[in-house]
């Protein structure tokens, strides 16, 4: 449960600096959320 956990928030973080390095109006969870599902 830990580690599933973990990794949500780290695909929460990626998302995050993500859409703060290229500036898109898609918030940064939203973008974690595609990560997560893509990956």
């Amino acid at each position: 449960m830990l580690q599933g956990l973990f990794i949500l928030l780290l695909c929460q973080l990626l998302g995050e600096l993500l859409m703060m390095a290229i500036n898109a109006p898609i918030p940064g969870p939203v973008a974690g959320m595609l990560i997560l599902l893509v990956g």
